[in-house]
């Protein structure tokens, strides 16, 4: 329960510190890269404490889109493919 209840704070405290507000400007260069695929599955995904409930299709959407956003911008040759599994929210 104990790493349960750390692995949370930990991503509370990495959620508190990103912001969207550099998707306005020109993407940090990653080399060649491109995303191709975008895979996200949220089966196992439980909810933290204080958490609104969400179902799997809005997490899976939700993580999918972000993904994109970030990522999509790039428009190198490499393909990359991307593949996540939610496991628990907050």
């Amino acid at each position: 329960m104990v790493r349960v209840v750390f692995g949370v704070l930990m991503m509370a405290l990495l959620a508190a510190c990103s912001s969207g507000a550099d998707l306005d400007e020109a993407p940090v260069p990653l080399g060649d890269f491109r995303l191709e695929h975008n895979i996200v599955v949220a089966s196992k995904a439980q909810r933290g404490p204080l958490s609104r409930p969400a179902t799997e299709e809005e997490l899976t959407a939700a993580v999918k889109a972000a993904m994109a956003e970030r990522f999509g911008r790039y428009e190198g040759t490499s393909r990359y493919h991307f593949g996540v599994s939610v496991e628990g929210y907050v």
